[in-house]
């Protein structure tokens, strides 16, 4: 059964600046977690949920995670000071309402009362300061680049909070819906909150095996009582998009991210797929400090060298979007004018590298998360670069973002980049100097000066024209070799009830359940 989504990109939705500087959010507007979908069923409030993810974790700990991707496991157990909801929009987390300084330089943060993390311990304004201390300074946080705009974090009273910055950063609102605003309880920072977390979320784990599974049951004290409309989750990891679907048709797991590969099989099988565009988009990602990758001319031929569109046909079934640059079209920080910059030619290819001075044969070492999707893709792009006269070298590793991004590992590698609600996330963790995700730390002064007024600027007409000139600025240095924009397929039995896509590309639980 398929149930496909067409989604239109909604400035407001996605960005809405303007809203967010000039009026707080209302602590009515809680996230709506109706669990019964549109044929009446209800979830079993005693069920089991199910879920097979797509890649293993191994820690719990959110300001150490090193990927997004890892949200499906973390959120669960973790509140974050602001959510999103499925499409994209700020709504209230553990802070109801928030505001910002006329001089953009204060974020006031009104908090939710009455709530306690796991342990019983008592969330309030000393938990916040006490979590963002630690995002930006605890050894090991992939945080902290995101959080570092904050100079100081000041107690108004136990349920309110300023947020002193250095400079202005209209994107923070977004940032703190992530693991940068991620709640940990202050009393277990001394313990060991990647294999035992505790937060404030609708869950809370009982078991963990790390890079395996982990159990979660309800939070019976959870502050929106319709959130967690399962009794207990299971989640799994399960790396092979074939295995996912064997366990779903085999009612092992109830659901699961499926390949582009494994859609028509599932949909045969009687199973929903629910596909829809999200801004998770996969790319070549080039580390700038390496030999030759420094080179512009080299970089621009290595984008000319992809056929993309064999790549969305081969490997997606013609569900996803070619791409060369990192935002898709249709979304406000997409650029038309760059979308055909660099067309597969093979030929072009070559004069550039041979221009660059690159010989014959030159060899990259490309690190290759250990999962089939991710194999086939990297086997493909060494299959094409070869054509172009550059050898590839496949090195595997089970852990891309710790291999290529903290360890300095390899020239290259093709990896997803999941997606952020602000384009200026994306800029600062991809493309920007200090950027967690950028492998070599290197960028242009171009890049730089326009990242640093997009985050400066309040107004949303200004923003959104800043932040098409980033992303063809980005595609025109060739910082990156963008590839598509996957759609994100869903699939789950007809049982589950609440489940749906997310714009962010992260998927969320609150109101899934599994009906009789």
């Amino acid at each position: 059964m398929q149930k496909a989504h067409t989604r239109l990109w909604r400035h407001a939705a996605v960005i809405g600046v303007a809203v967010i500087l000039t009026a707080a959010c209302s602590s009515g507007g809680d996230p709506d977690t109706d669990s019964s979908p549109s044929d009446g069923a209800t979830a079993n409030p005693d069920a089991t949920f199910r879920f097979a993810d797509t890649l293993p974790i191994d820690t719990l700990d959110p300001h150490k995670s090193p990927g997004a991707g890892n949200n499906v496991w973390l959120f669960p157990v973790y509140d974050r000071l602001i959510h999103l909801n499925s499409s994209a929009e700020l709504v209230p987390g553990l802070a109801t309402e928030w505001s910002f300084s006329d001089d953009g330089l204060t974020l006031s943060l009104t908090l939710r009362d009455n709530v306690s993390f796991h342990d019983g311990t008592a969330f309030d304004a000393a938990a916040v300061q006490a979590n963002i201390d630690r995002a930006k300074t605890v050894e090991g946080s992939a945080v902290a680049s995101e959080l570092a705009v904050i100079d100081s974090v000041e107690i108004v009273d136990d349920t309110h909070v300023d947020l002193n910055l250095n400079a202005v950063n209209s994107a923070l609102p977004y940032i703190l819906t992530d693991r940068a605003g991620a709640i940990a309880s202050p009393a277990a920072f001394d313990a060991d909150l990647a294999r035992n977390p505790v937060g404030t979320g609708m869950y809370r784990v009982t078991e963990y095996q790390p890079s395996s599974s982990a159990t979660y049951e309800r939070n019976p004290d959870y502050w929106d009582p319709d959130a967690a409309a399962a009794a207990r989750m299971e989640f799994t990891s399960i790396t092979d998009s074939q295995q996912r679907l064997n366990a779903l048709r085999t009612d092992s797991i109830d659901a699961t991210i499926l390949d582009a590969a494994n859609v028509a099989a599932a949909e045969s099988a009687g199973l929903v797929v629910d596909s829809a565009p999200v801004l998770q988009f996969y790319h070549l990602q080039l580390n700038l400090s390496r030999e030759y990758l420094d080179d512009v001319r080299v970089r621009q031929a290595i984008n000319h060298a992809i056929n993309r569109e064999d790549l969305v046909s081969g490997l997606l079934f013609d569900l996803g979007e070619p791409a060369v640059q990192p935002f898709p079209s249709g979304y406000f920080a997409h650029d038309e004018s760059v979308a055909d910059l660099y067309p597969y030619d093979p030929q072009r290819a070559r004069q550039l590298l041979d221009e660059a001075g690159v010989p014959e044969g030159y060899t990259l070492e490309f690190i290759n998360q250990n999962a089939p999707a991710y194999t086939q893709l990297t086997e493909a792009l060494q299959a094409q670069l070869l054509e172009v006269g550059l050898n590839v070298e496949i090195t595997q590793t089970v852990n891309f973002a710790n291999s290529f991004y903290v360890e300095g590992q390899g020239d290259a590698g093709a990896i997803n980049w999941t997606g952020r609600p602000d384009p200026s996330q994306t800029v600062g963790l991809v493309f920007a100097e200090n950027g967690f995700a950028n492998p070599g730390k290197v960028t242009t002064p171009e890049v730089t000066a326009l990242y640093q007024d997009l985050l400066a600027t309040t107004d949303e007409t200004q923003r959104q024209e800043l932040a098409r000139q980033l992303s063809a600025q980005i595609t025109t240095d060739a910082l990156d070799v963008v590839l598509y924009f996957p759609y994100s397929n869903v699939a789950y039995s007809d049982k589950v009830v609440g489940l749906e896509n997310w714009l962010s590309g992260k998927l969320e639980f609150p109101g899934v359940g599994v009906a009789d």
